[in-house]
Formats: structure tokens, sequence, C-alpha cells
């Protein structure tokens, strides 16, 4: 079962949609290099030994849905109260890993009936090393 902060997603009405997972398990990009254009030599030393990962961001859509107004309205705002805290722990069952990210924005909201909604949240996963199999 997928969590948010140790909340199981079906607890907000969550699902995580379909490139979720594409999302997250893109490798993080390297740091910068570093460089010393020293104006006596040609060209750019490169110190290349001891490479880093660099932070990352991803973009996750979900479905937030209740069986009546209501709930759907309980349901989203309990949703937006997880991701307020400004860090979320999100674990994936399918993926068995634990993603230390950190809230940045909405992207995109549809709401598409009374009771339901997609939403695309943007995260920032600042050491993509930092993740747990649980």
């Amino acid at each position: 079962m997928d969590t948010i902060n140790g909340k199981p997603l079906s607890q907000f009405g969550a699902t995580m949609l379909s490139g979720a997972y594409a999302e997250l398990m893109t490798p993080a990009p390297l740091k910068s290099f570093l460089e010393n254009k020293d104006r006596s030599k040609d060209g750019t030393d490169v110190l290349i030994s001891n490479p880093r990962l660099d932070e990352k961001e991803v973009t996750l859509n979900f479905v937030i849905a209740g069986g009546s107004q209501t709930e759907y309205i309980s349901r989203y705002n309990a949703f937006l109260a997880e991701l307020y805290t400004g860090q979320v722990s999100l674990f994936v069952e399918d993926l068995n890993q634990t993603f230390r990210l950190l809230y940045l924005s909405v992207t995109k909201f549809g709401n598409y009936r009374l009771h339901a909604c997609e939403i695309a949240v943007k995260f920032r996963e600042p050491n993509p090393t930092n993740r747990s199999n649980l």
C-alpha cells in the first residue's frame, strides 16, 4: 500500500497516475564538476574525481476522489494539509522505496466531477541517495 507520511493514500482517496514511477525512478543528474579556467593554461582543467548526485524535481499526478462532495472536499483538504507540512515521505509499494521529498507547488488542477479531481504536485528531492527500502 502506498503511503504519504505514513498514512495510506487511500485515506485521502488519492491514487498516483501513470507516469509517477517514471518520474520517481528517472536518475538524478550529477553535480557540476570543479573547473579551473587558469589564464596561463590552454583550455579548462576539470576535476572529475568523486562525482556526486544533484537534487532533482519530480511532478506526480494524483486523482483524489470521494463518494460525495463532502467526502471529496474533506479528503482533498487533508491531502493538502500533508503537502503543507513541507517534507513528505512517499512510500511506493511497487518500487519498495521511500522517497523523501519537499513540496514545492501544485502545477495543475482539474476538477472532473463534483467529487473528484486530478492534481499535479511538484516536489524536490534534495538528496536522491536518501531513499530507503522498507
